[in-house]
């Protein structure tokens, strides 16, 4: 997972899931063009987020929208 600071750019070909199981991360932004699944830990968004295909969070994960002017966008199915 990229750090503080980082953009995380999710684009693999075909028919992707990247799966976050475990530990708090915090990125300034995620760009995701694939399905993306939180099922354990967090992850702290702190600028701008996109997921292209199905994000999915489970019960034991988190995503934190936090600060001036963050955002996320999901334009597939979401499964909270």
């Amino acid at each position: 997972m990229p750090g503080k600071g980082d953009l995380a750019v999710i684009n693999q070909p075909g028919s992707v899931t990247v799966t976050k199981s475990s530990g708090d991360s915090s990125v300034a932004g995620i760009n995701c063009q694939n399905d993306l699944s939180i099922e354990g830990g967090s992850i702290n968004l702190t600028g701008t987020g996109s997921v292209a295909g199905t994000f999915k969070v489970s019960n034991q994960g988190l995503l934190k929208v936090d600060g001036a002017g963050a955002t996320f966008t999901n334009a597939g199915e979401a499964i909270i």
